[in-house]
């Protein structure tokens, strides 16, 4: 079985690291790219390779809602998480 293709874009370099690193200890998974902007993640991040991506809802020269649409757009079968560090309730 091929592992789980992730892609992650967090701006707070010390949680990209922690989620990066708790990622790469489970088996069957692999952190494709990463990114702390959408613009990075524009630019690098291939949806099409890619089977879930990790947004950070808040980012500095975006959102990761806006960025889930677009990639998903490009692959329709892409998963996609949105974290917040902000209370939604």
């Amino acid at each position: 079985m091929k592992p789980l293709r992730i892609g992650i874009v967090e701006d707070h370099s010390l949680f990209l690291q922690l989620m990066s690193s708790a990622l790469e200890q489970v088996d069957d998974l692999e952190i494709v790219a990463t990114a702390d902007n959408v613009a990075e993640a524009k630019k690098w991040f291939q949806p099409e390779n890619l089977d879930v991506v990790i947004l950070d809802i808040e980012l500095p020269d975006g959102n990761g809602v806006g960025l889930g649409i677009t990639m998903r757009r490009q692959n329709p079968h892409l998963g996609v998480v949105l974290l917040s560090d902000r209370d939604m309730l």
